[in-house]
């Protein structure tokens, strides 16, 4: 099993080369040992959140795991509660 392809895209122009292996083999593994909670969209609002950082990856794997709303609301969510972006979709498709 691989990273969908929107998913492994957004990485490889949001991070830095160096870092961006490590990110999808990170993500990979979270999905495969836990896939109940790391689904697609909670992949690409880790993706987005981390904004290119690799602190931010593992920042937000481990906010998703204590309450997966908080990484939505964080991901999705402006500052006045409205939802801005729907990353149940592919990032193509994401306003």
């Amino acid at each position: 099993m691989e990273l969908p392809e929107d998913i492994s895209a957004k990485i490889h122009r949001d991070f830095a080369a160096t870092d961006a292996a490590t990110v999808v083999q990170r993500l990979f593994a979270v999905s495969r040992d836990e896939p109940d909670l790391f689904g697609e969209r909670i992949l690409r609002c880790i993706v987005l959140a981390s904004h290119g950082r690799l602190s931010g990856v593992e920042h937000y794997i481990a906010m998703a795991r204590t309450d997966y709303r908080d990484l939505i609301v964080t991901a999705e969510y402006d500052r006045d509660w409205k939802q801005v972006r729907d990353l149940n979709r592919p990032f193509e498709n994401v306003a």
